[in-house]
């Protein structure tokens, strides 16, 4: 009996309507993004121009920032104004890191660094304890360097599974 008891509360735990609102939402974003990104690839392919290539760069850097946006307003509206939770923080760096191997450019890049730190740090901000402020601090400095690497990398990454698949992890983790 206690083991259909902790199945259940698992079940109602993961899968709940507003966890499946936000995994669909999640995916939506990913695939416009993806087709966003394949299409302005394609324009810079055929116009070769830098302008077109700047352009196409801000463009894929407004779609995650938007992203971003969207990500929040939905959990400030599923959540009772509350965005102070590990799945928000987890959606927000999953379109982050698709992002970051997909788009590969420096606003996105910056993107990368950047919003991490209002993610995290608005906790912070929003009254929560400040007890934490030397692991975020540490958390930060490592997901920096890691987007860093990445960014600059990436080649390299994509040849070695292993050296891939950690660096991920490392991402994630941070």
């Amino acid at each position: 009996m206690l083991q259909l008891f902790t199945l259940s509360s698992l079940g109602r735990d993961f899968f709940n309507i507003k966890m499946l609102i936000i995994v669909l939402i999640t995916i939506g974003l990913i695939t416009l993004m993806t087709i966003l990104t394949y299409a302005l690839e394609h324009q810079v392919n055929q116009h070769q121009a830098p302008t077109w290539r700047y352009l196409a760069h801000g463009t894929e850097a407004v779609s995650v920032l938007v992203s971003m946006i969207l990500l929040r307003q939905i959990f400030i509206t599923l959540n009772s104004g509350s965005v102070i939770s590990w799945t928000y923080a987890t959606v927000q760096l999953t379109v982050l890191l698709f992002s970051l191997n997909t788009m590969r450019n420096l606003a996105v890049e910056v993107i990368n660094i950047l919003m991490p730190l209002f993610i995290y740090g608005q906790a912070i901000w929003l009254g929560h304890t400040t007890q934490y402020l030397p692991v975020f601090m540490l958390m930060t400095v490592i997901l920096i360097g890691t987007v860093i690497y990445i960014a600059h990398n990436y080649q390299a990454l994509i040849a070695n599974q292993w050296k891939y698949l950690g660096f991920q992890v490392l991402y994630s983790g941070t």
